[in-house]
């Protein structure tokens, strides 16, 4: 039987990817500093600051030594599928904890206000309430990268490649 070519091609960045993720994690890098790397990237997925978000998290990753890859895969937390949740929480966030209520997500309510203050208010919301996500977010999927690179290591102790 005969495989087309994408099928083949499929397999292989497969293979690769898979590869690479394995070279990630039995790396030099302890299961810890792996996780905090992550976390870092998430914090700045999560942040508002959209088109600087990698940039951004590179420049704490150096200084901190972390692994730059893990760092930006961190980051694509908030790739577009996931983006209008990660903002939506976000801002929600913000405004529970700046003025201890939900954000007015009506289209009266958003028709109602100038869109400079809407503007205002919806970015301080989501800056605040961003960098919250982040931070436990990060915490979460940190904490389950460097357990879960633990039981990799452990389980694939020795092998070459996956």
């Amino acid at each position: 039987m005969q495989l087309d070519a994408a099928a083949v091609a499929k397999r292989s960045a497969w293979q690769r990817l898979r590869a690479g993720l394995h070279l990630l994690i039995v790396s030099d890098v302890t299961p810890g500093r792996l996780g905090a790397a992550v976390a870092l990237g998430v914090l700045f997925g999560c942040s508002p600051f959209f088109g600087f978000q990698f940039v951004l998290a590179l420049m704490f990753a150096v200084p901190l030594r972390l692994n730059k890859l893990a760092v930006a895969i961190g980051t694509q937390v908030s790739t577009p599928p996931l983006t209008p949740f990660i903002v939506f929480a976000g801002a929600n966030l913000g405004e529970l904890i700046l003025h201890h209520r939900l954000l007015p997500l009506t289209v009266g309510a958003i028709r109602a206000l100038p869109p400079k203050q809407l503007a205002g208010q919806f970015l301080l919301a989501w800056t605040v309430g961003g960098l919250t996500l982040g931070v436990l977010l990060g915490a979460i999927i940190g904490a389950a990268v460097a357990v879960g690179a633990r039981f990799y290591r452990a389980r694939y102790a020795g092998r070459a490649e996956v």
